[in-house]
């Protein structure tokens, strides 16, 4: 959905789209903030992994037009 919406916004504004995406904040002991939406509490190493297929799967998305992905973290 982000990378669809990323094209549409990127062909609307010629080309001005930056996205910034990140890794995630640890969460600090005692805070349920990814509790709350759902997610578990990834350790920094686990966290790494799975952005590195986010970008991987954004990338695809946005070059070709059909596409699968099979990573390590994501299916």
């Amino acid at each position: 959905m982000l990378a669809r919406q990323a094209l549409t916004i990127d062909h609307i504004s010629h080309g001005r789209l930056d996205i910034g995406i990140g890794a995630g904040a640890p969460s600090s002991e005692g805070e349920i903030v990814y509790e709350m939406i759902g997610i578990e509490g990834w350790s920094g190493t686990e966290r790494v992994a799975h952005f590195k297929e986010y970008v991987e799967i954004i990338d695809l998305l946005l070059r070709e037009q059909v596409c699968t992905y099979s990573g390590r973290t994501t299916t």
